[in-house]
C-alpha cells in the first residue's frame, strides 16, 4: 500500500513539474510620484497669493531604490503567470516656490528670482496579487496587480500625528515684507487598497535570458501622505500678518521602474534530484 502511495505520489508530483514552472523574482525599483492639490479627487494647481508663485511638482522623482521579491508559478498550459510579490515602495509630495522681487531690490530678497524646491514622503510597503499573461513568444507580457499598501509610519485611528516638520528663518521678501516658511509631512492612513497595471519585457543576449524590465502604474485609493506647506508673511509698515497654507495629498500613486531577475526553482530542484 505504501509503495502505491509513493509511486502515485511520484507520478502526480512529475505532472505538476511538467506542467508548471516556480520562480523566485528579486528586483530592484525606482518610481515617478505622483500627488495632488486635492484631498478627495486629483488636482494640480494650487490657488494663487500676492507675495509669491507657488506650483504642485504633480510628477516627480524620488531619490530612492526599493527592493522587491515575488513569488511566481507559471501554468505552461494555458500560459499564464500568477505571483505573490512585496515591494518597497514610497509616498511622496513636493512643490516648487518662485520668488520674485517686486521693488527692484535683490538686496532686501535673500531668494531674489530664484526657486525653491521640497518634497516630504514616507516609506510604504507594496503587497500584490498579480497574473500575468506572456505575448510574443514570452517576451512581452501585460500584469495585472491587486492588493495593500502599507505605511509604517501611519497614523492610528484617533491619531493626527505630524511628522518631518521643519521652521526656517524669516527672510525677507522685500524691503517691508518678511516672510517666514513651515513644511509638515503626515502618515495619513496605514493601508490603502492598490491596483496596478504594467507591461514587463524581457532582455536576452544570445538567446539566454538576463534579467526583466517592468514599466508599472500603481493607482492607491487612500491619501498615504499629506504635506502642508505654511507661510507667515508680516508687512512691516502696517504691522499686519497675512498666513498660506497649501496642502498636497499623495495616494502612493506612480509609475514604476522595476528591474527584476527570474530565479528557475523548478530548475533547481529538477538538477538536484537528478544528480542523487
Amino acid at each position: 500500500m505504501r509503495l502505491l502511495i509513493t509511486i502515485l505520489f511520484v507520478i502526480s508530483f512529475g505532472k505538476i513539474f511538467s506542467q508548471n514552472l516556480f520562480y523566485i523574482t528579486p528586483s530592484i525599483n525606482t518610481k515617478l510620484n505622483i500627488c495632488s492639490t486635492n484631498w478627495t479627487h486629483f488636482s494640480s494647481y494650487f490657488p494663487s497669493n500676492e507675495y509669491f508663485d507657488i506650483y504642485n511638482n504633480t510628477f516627480h522623482f524620488s531619490p530612492y531604490m526599493g527592493l522587491g521579491l515575488e513569488f511566481e508559478w507559471e501554468n505552461k498550459k494555458n500560459n499564464f503567470v500568477l505571483g505573490l510579490s512585496w515591494n518597497q515602495d514610497i509616498a511622496s509630495v513636493s512643490a516648487r516656490e518662485v520668488y520674485m522681487s517686486t521693488n527692484g531690490k535683490g538686496d532686501w530678497n535673500n531668494y531674489f528670482n530664484q526657486e525653491l524646491k521640497t518634497r516630504k514622503s514616507f516609506e510604504t510597503h507594496r503587497f500584490s496579487l498579480n497574473i500575468s499573461k506572456p505575448m510574443f513568444n514570452k517576451s512581452v507580457a501585460l500584469k495585472l496587480g491587486v492588493g495593500l499598501l502599507f505605511s509604517p509610519s501611519g497614523n492610528k485611528p484617533g491619531e493626527d500625528l505630524y511628522y518631518n516638520t521643519y521652521s526656517f528663518d524669516p527672510f525677507h521678501l522685500e524691503e517691508s515684507l518678511i516672510i517666514g516658511r513651515t513644511y509638515s509631512a503626515l502618515a495619513n492612513h496605514r493601508f490603502s487598497f492598490n491596483l496596478s497595471l504594467g507591461v514587463s519585457t524581457i532582455i536576452q543576449w544570445n538567446n539566454k535570458y538576463l534579467f526583466t524590465l517592468d514599466l508599472i502604474y500603481s493607482q492607491g485609493f487612500k491619501n498615504i501622505t499629506a504635506g502642508s506647506f505654511m507661510y507667515s508673511i508680516i508687512d512691516l509698515d502696517s504691522g499686519n500678518e497675512t498666513n498660506l497654507d497649501y496642502g498636497l495629498y499623495s495616494r502612493g500613486s506612480g509609475f514604476i521602474f522595476q528591474l527584476s531577475r527570474k530565479i528557475n526553482i523548478t530548475s533547481i530542484i529538477r538538477k538536484a534530484h537528478n544528480n542523487k
